[in-house]
């Protein structure tokens, strides 16, 4: 009887993403990319769940799936390390990743809840990007 409830709830969460995206399998017109550039770029860096005042945008587009990422002023502290990275890159499986000059990827970050990233991966920091172009 648990396996039903499990299974069930899961294909009711399957259907409902399904919906959401609709039958393109995209993001619904109003937050998809509109003349070439997304309408959502700017994000807030959250620390550990924290808001830190620290800001990141995806910026001008220098290739089919990498942009200029755009860290704002003071937030090496929260990025520690990661604040070298230069490129915003959209990966084909829905993640983005943050791209170090010499093309090795700093950052890993998977789509969350919402118009949102957490970072992932061995050693991934608790640094999560939340939307904040509204």
């Amino acid at each position: 009887m648990g396996v039903m409830k499990f299974g069930g709830g899961m294909l009711v969460m399957a259907l409902a993403g399904a919906a959401y995206l609709g039958p393109s399998g995209n993001l619904p017109a109003d937050i998809s990319e509109e003349n070439g550039a997304s309408i959502h770029q700017r994000f807030e860096v959250l620390r550990a769940g924290r808001q830190t005042g620290c800001f990141v945008s995806k910026g001008e587009q220098v290739s089919d799936l990498r942009a200029r990422l755009e860290i704002g002023t003071g937030c090496s502290d929260d990025l520690g390390d990661y604040a070298d990275a230069r490129y915003w890159s959209d990966v084909s499986d829905g993640t983005v990743e943050f791209v170090a000059e010499d093309g090795s990827v700093a950052l890993r970050f998977a789509a969350s809840d919402g118009l949102a990233f957490e970072a992932y991966g061995p050693g991934a920091p608790l640094i999560a990007l939340s939307d904040a172009s509204f």
